[in-house]
């Protein structure tokens, strides 16, 4: 980002009006106009971390605004961007009507080195409807798209005004841009000259990542892939992947690579794909019998084109074809192929007008959704006709026609997005919204609640709510990077601490985290989090949740496996029995805590993650192991030290007690550092660990300081009596709370005593791992019998009760 010294340079030397020096100014200053993705239902909006200012850039769409962000932090020719610039005023001539007045806000403002410019992003389809519904608003100058309101009011303000457009190639050109993002955000890699001009001589045959990496005292990939992200060596982005290897080539002058990238295109978009209607294609998806029929009937109609012979009946139809500019596309060949479709007595034969009409109204009422039944739609189609005095169709014709159409287009006229997904349901990470082949790259996090059904036959529901799960996995090898179980509702701690362990099992943060609709997903502190290890953000669309993939069939397994467990394999661990006259049942409310945590995590992390899914190539583990053979390690590096711990607690409001010290909640911290500091107090923010309860962070006079709570959790049994003693301790802080006014209080002691009994289960489940991980015995395998190791209940904390 630009200082004030420099920004005031650039102005000079770009030469802006005062006008344009006021609006950026106030751009600079100022957060986004708006905050985009709130009401998306379509979109994938991100949350961009930016190298050229420091802060968070949002994008409304992964199609167009993104690969913008992405290509202009890329650019060494661009020093800032800003996302939803400050509006400005269209006014539009509407002749007799007046003039219509109204306000815009562009997409992005853009600082370049020749000079700012205000920037609208569409997709190629988009533009193309703007042209198509308000030509007065948009047209084409000298093969440029304009937006002629915004571009006339910028130009008031002394700013050009500029429209970014996405082709057919963005969806290659956004995986190229956010690996080489990610390996720029990362830790650098140095090249030295001298093995960077070496690198150059090797460019003269344009090899491939493979090549040069393979040959003799090659290059690491990660050298490629940081110099390409530099812009010192050069590839055709547009065209190819950077995941494949073998088959993406480097050069070494920029020029090279475009050219290339132009001759790859023109390859791709002349390739004839399923939906062509040419003559060629027609040929080519033709099968050998019936190219053997057409090219019989095609020499019986040159015998008859030469005068040979007199033409038959039959070839009468063919002649009609051949002299049908329309029905024969311009092969001769393709117009002798048989159409089975129009053969035969169970398709009646329909004149064009028919086919017109019927087309048209399915496309309306059909597709759209309005009908949901034939008959109904049959009226439709026969009112229609009777308004061109066309004969009607039968119900067999139109059935056929029906069928022609996707079920998923029939699904999404009706009931969206969600029918769409409900009908072709994502059976696989290839069918999800973000898409990933590289390892480590792209990770999703997804959670559920345990089935709240069957938790009121457990022990534990007397105690406690229904447990949460939050797990973070990989797109590309859908390995599970991390996990929390824990007990309460899903918020912001939970999310905090499943990022932990991510944090504690990976020691990196993947450079991009897709996510769902959660409230926990949108609050203050995830999006603050995030940007800290140069993470960016995806949320998925409202209106199109992700259902039926391999994440959400492990979570489905996950729930009823430990549903299995807790029901318990005897009939006295099914009735809370004892097993025998010495030992209690298995059943009890406090080992089930242990149980879920237990399954959950030999699950997730030695079943899962080592276990060949569907058809891919390895486990998850192994595929990830492969990945950063290939790509180098991805994302960024975090060692679990009191920064870290710092940063993944979560901020939460205290008031000062001259007597008894901070309070959060009903519990008072304090720590002898701030005995040591001269009154009065100014604290400039506190979080509060989610994993710790009793432990505060608090910043005072620009340092950390690390206070502990004067009054831990009392162990209490799971018994009668100590029931009672937490419900006179609920009432007594409930009345407390109606006393001070604050609610508040109410509401974090309750979670922070949540916490601490998922957190005591947990401990107690990693003790009794790492004894039998030292012991000379093997562990028993915890999915197939009921009993587990041995855990010290004493050291359990007291549980939460439900209200």
């Amino acid at each position: 980002m630009l200082s004030s010294t420099e920004f005031a340079t650039y102005c000079k030397q770009t030469k802006l009006s005062e006008a344009a020096v006021n609006y950026i100014s106030a751009v600079r200053s100022s957060p986004p106009s708006r905050r985009v993705g709130d009401s998306a239902r379509c979109n994938v909006c991100a949350r961009i971390p930016s190298k050229k200012i420091g802060l968070t850039v949002q994008a409304e769409s992964r199609t167009c605004e993104a690969v913008f962000v992405y290509e202009a932090e890329l650019s060494s020719d661009v020093l800032e961007i800003w996302d939803q610039p400050k509006p400005i005023q269209l006014r539009r001539d509407r002749g007799v009507k007046g003039t219509h007045v109204s306000t815009y806000t562009p997409d992005y403002l853009l600082l370049r080195r020749d000079g700012p410019a205000l920037v609208e992003c569409k997709t190629a389809k988009g533009l193309a409807r703007k042209l198509a519904d308000k030509p007065e608003d948009w047209n084409y100058v000298d093969g440029v798209p304009y937006f002629v309101p915004a571009r006339t009011a910028a130009e008031k303000i002394g700013l050009p005004h500029e429209v970014y457009v996405t082709d057919d190639t963005a969806s290659r050109y956004l995986a190229n841009l956010e690996f080489l993002h990610a390996v720029q955000l990362s830790q650098p890699v140095e090249v030295s000259d001298a093995d960077y001009k070496r690198l150059l001589e090797r460019l003269t045959d344009s090899p491939t990542i493979f090549d040069l990496c393979s040959a003799r005292r090659g290059p690491e990939p990660a050298v490629i892939y940081a110099l390409l992200a530099s812009s010192r060596i050069f590839g055709a982005l547009k065209a190819q992947l950077l995941s494949q290897q073998d088959t993406f080539r480097i050069f070494a002058d920029r020029a090279q690579a475009d050219e290339f990238q132009e001759h790859l295109l023109q390859t791709y978009r002349t390739a004839l794909d399923e939906s062509s209607e040419t003559d060629l294609a027609a040929l080519l998806r033709a099968t050998p019998a019936a190219l053997a029929h057409a090219t019989k009937v095609y020499e019986q109609i040159k015998e008859v084109l030469d005068g040979k012979r007199k033409p038959t009946r039959n070839d009468y139809r063919y002649l009609r074809r051949l002299s049908d500019p329309e029905a024969s596309p311009g092969h001769p060949l393709a117009a002798c192929l048989p159409d089975y479709r129009s053969r035969g007595n169970r398709v009646p034969r329909l004149t064009p007008d028919q086919v017109r009409i019927a087309q048209d109204v399915i496309q309306s009422h059909w597709v759209l959704g309005r009908c949901k039944d034939q008959s109904q739609l049959l009226g439709h189609v026969d009112a229609a006709c009777s308004e061109e005095s066309i004969p009607k169709i039968s119900k067999s014709a139109l059935r056929n026609m029906c069928l022609k159409i996707a079920p998923e287009q029939v699904a999404y006229g009706r009931l969206g997005i969600r029918g769409y997904h409900a009908a072709r349901p994502p059976v696989s990470a290839e069918h999800a919204t973000v898409r990933c082949e590289i390892p480590g790259l792209i990770s999703h996090i997804d959670s559920t609640q345990f089935d709240v059904r069957s938790w009121s036959i457990f022990k534990l529901s007397m105690f406690c709510e229904p447990p949460w799960f939050y797990v973070f996995y990989d797109e590309a090898t859908d390995k599970a990077l991390g996990a929390w179980l824990g007990f309460g509702k899903s918020d912001r701690f939970a999310l905090s601490l499943a990022f932990r362990d991510m944090g504690a099992r990976q020691k990196r943060v993947p450079p991009y985290i897709a996510q769902d609709r959660g409230g926990e997903y949108g609050s203050t502190f995830w999006e603050q989090l995030l940007p800290r290890f140069n993470s960016a953000k995806y949320s998925r669309a409202s209106g199109a949740p992700r259902f039926g993939g391999l994440e959400e069939t492990a979570l489905k397994q996950i729930n009823f496996r430990i549903a299995n467990r807790l029901d318990g394999a005897t009939w006295a661990d099914q009735h809370n029995r004892a097993a025998s006259g010495n030992k209690k049942s298995r059943a009890t409310a406090r080992l089930e805590l242990a149980i879920i945590i237990q399954e959950a995590r030999h699950f997730w992390f030695h079943e899962w993650n080592k276990t060949t899914h569907g058809t891919a190539d390895g486990c998850p583990d192994g595929l990830l192991a492969q990945g950063v053979q290939e790509f180098g390690h991805i994302g960024h590096h975090v060692t679990c030290d009191l920064s870290y711990l710092i940063a993944t607690s979560i901020p939460v409001d205290i008031t000062l007690n001259k007597r008894k010290g901070l309070r959060c909640g009903y519990r008072e911290y304090w720590s002898d550092e701030l005995n040591a500091i001269r009154r009065p107090y100014k604290f400039e923010e506190t979080r509060l660990d989610p994993a710790n309860p009793s432990t505060l962070y608090v910043r005072c006079d620009g340092r950390w300081i690390t206070t502990h709570s004067r009054d831990h959790g009392v162990i209490l049994p799971l018994s009668d009596e100590g029931k009672f003693f937490e419900n006179y301790r609920g009432r007594s802080n409930s009345r407390t709370a109606r006393e001070e006014g604050r609610q508040s209080h109410e509401r974090i002691a309750k979670r922070m005593e949540q916490l601490e009994a998922s957190a005591a289960a947990a401990a107690a489940c990693d003790e009794a791992d790492s004894g039998a991980a030292n012991s000379t015995t093997p562990p028993a395998s915890p999915s197939i019998k009921p009993q587990i190791e041995s855990i010290d209940f004493d050291r359990l904390p007291d549980i939460p009760f439900l209200p």
